[in-house]
């Protein structure tokens, strides 16, 4: 997405076995100016803001996607996952 957030905006982390390997879901609050930054690459026709329940209402929503974000929005806590160093 072109995106790089800062990482001290992560705010839950999960780790999903997978037998290709392991996966992470993250989540992060990032400002709304982000948005003009976003770029979608070879993946993806478009995007667009939406409300996590207007997400699960898609007919085509990424089914894993969807409950990794309901698993989330239910106060599951995340995993430990390493931050980088803060810049000094």
């Amino acid at each position: 997405m072109g995106i790089y957030p800062d990482p001290e905006s992560v705010v839950w982390g999960k780790q999903f076995d997978r037998p290709a390997g392991d996966r992470w879901f993250f989540v992060a609050h990032v400002s709304v100016c982000v948005v003009d930054k976003i770029t979608l690459g070879d993946e993806g026709q478009m995007w667009r803001l939406m409300s996590p329940e207007q997400y699960f209402e898609l007919p085509n929503h990424i089914p894993q996607f969807a409950n990794r974000l309901r698993l989330y929005l239910s106060g599951v806590v995340g995993d430990p996952f390493e931050r980088a160093p803060p810049q000094i």
